[in-house]
């Protein structure tokens, strides 16, 4: 069983909608696609996982695959798309929601002009359990969806960044004068 089919079957355990896909000449690597949804969400955002074992020089693991480490990539892709005159904005508000996540991993792919929320997790397949996955993308999760709706307004020239930080700061004065 691979890492993968490991993985989708704990995500079916825990009632998430997956689907593990082959290698294809779309996507030459295995992945998984996960549906994500809350009850105040209209539509679902879609997760792709995919893993990528890790050999180390002169480490062996005794053929034990439960045992060997592995890359594993969590990847939402934003809905959105961007013009040459948001570019620069998209790129400086990445940068500043960085920041104040526990979890950082929005990206700028400049070749596709996507925005990607990306998390890399190194871990052996027998470090992984249900309690520890739903965690981990449960908080990514959270973290795409505080903030992937103001990169997608900022994207699609509806607010600067300057203007998100204005209300920002109007919140923040408004509160600490109560």
């Amino acid at each position: 069983m691979t890492i993968l089919n490991y993985i989708n079957d704990l995500l079916e355990q825990n009632d998430l909608a997956c689907i593990l896909n082959e290698p294809s000449d779309d996507v030459p690597y295995e992945h998984l696609i996960v549906a994500l949804k809350t009850p105040e969400m209209e539509k679902e955002d879609l997760l792709e996982i995919s893993t990528h074992p890790q050999t180390f020089e002169g480490i062996s693991t005794g053929g034990d695959p439960s045992d060997s480490y592995h890359l594993i990539n969590f990847q939402f892709v934003l809905p959105t798309q961007m013009t040459p005159a948001t570019f620069n904005q998209v790129s400086s508000c990445l940068h500043f929601f960085n920041r104040l996540l526990h979890c950082p991993g929005f990206e700028l792919d400049e070749l596709s002009d996507q925005v990607i929320y990306r998390y890399t997790w190194f871990v052996k397949k027998k470090g992984i359990d249900s309690f520890l996955l739903m965690q981990v993308i449960g908080n990514l999760h959270l973290c795409y969806q505080m903030f992937g709706r103001y990169i997608q307004e900022i994207a699609e020239g509806q607010y600067t960044l300057e203007d998100i930080l204005e209300k920002v700061t109007a919140l923040s004065n408004r509160d600490n004068q109560s």
